[in-house]
């Protein structure tokens, strides 16, 4: 059985570079976007404590702070998670 030698991606080191280059940006974005979604879960866990202390609940407000938080605080970590995993492509 023959193998194929598969081909590279980059045909020199300089796109190569400019490559890993772009993905750290991609990381970044990433990074803050995760930081961004756990502070949106955090400030929905916020305001269902507050809706129970402070007020009495609805139906339809409770349901929507506990579904962002589930939701935003989700993403978030697997935003993060995922650009460090980038953040470590070689």
């Amino acid at each position: 059985m023959q193998t194929v030698p598969r081909p590279n991606r980059w045909d020199t080191a300089k796109e190569y570079q400019e490559f890993v280059a772009y993905m750290s940006g991609v990381a970044d974005v990433r990074f803050l976007r995760g930081i961004v979604e756990l502070a949106g879960g955090a400030l929905c866990l916020l305001a269902l404590i507050s809706t129970f202390a402070f007020l009495r609940p609805g139906f339809g407000a409770p349901y929507l702070f506990v579904l962002g938080f589930m939701i935003l605080t989700s993403d978030g970590y697997v935003n993060i998670l995922k650009s460090r995993k980038i953040r470590r492509f070689k």
